[in-house]
């Protein structure tokens, strides 16, 4: 069965938090309501900062780290097929409307307009490289979205 989780950053602290997300109507709250870890589980949502929230892809990477919506991701490429030259390359994580799946959109093509992009393909085909790796995420390393 596939892990539907979600994380935000706390609005009291800026920690990231892992579980259940729900918005509150009553109070016009994000909250994220931590997984239980034992069977005294009370209702007990962190607010979050609406514009941190990421889904979990149900993924990992080659450090078995999970990976969410806004990872910024790297994976080696050919630069010239002929040299056999290779250097990294950053993606970031988001969800496709255009095509319903997860997708690792590169950072040269990040503000294009979704169906105009070229180079972004569907995460399920960089998951199977055995070098891509998450090495941080839009909200907490913004100069990994600059210069790549």
């Amino acid at each position: 069965m596939r892990k539907i989780e979600f994380r935000g950053k706390a609005v009291n602290g800026g920690a990231w938090v892992y579980g259940y997300y729900i918005y509150d109507e009553i109070v016009r709250e994000h909250l994220i309501i931590p997984v239980p870890t034992n069977a005294d589980f009370r209702y007990a949502g962190i607010p979050v900062d609406p514009k941190t929230i990421g889904q979990y892809v149900s993924r990992t990477d080659k450090n078995n780290r999970g990976i969410y919506q806004g990872d910024i991701a790297r994976a080696m490429h050919y630069i010239d097929r002929s040299t056999r030259k290779k250097e990294y390359l950053y993606h970031v994580i988001v969800w496709s409307e255009r095509w319903l799946q997860w997708q690792s959109v590169n950072l040269a093509e990040i503000n294009v307009p979704e169906k105009e992009r070229t180079g972004s393909p569907p995460l399920y085909l960089y998951i199977e490289r055995n070098d891509f790796e998450i090495v941080g995420n839009v909200h907490d390393n913004p100069e990994l979205m600059e210069g790549k």
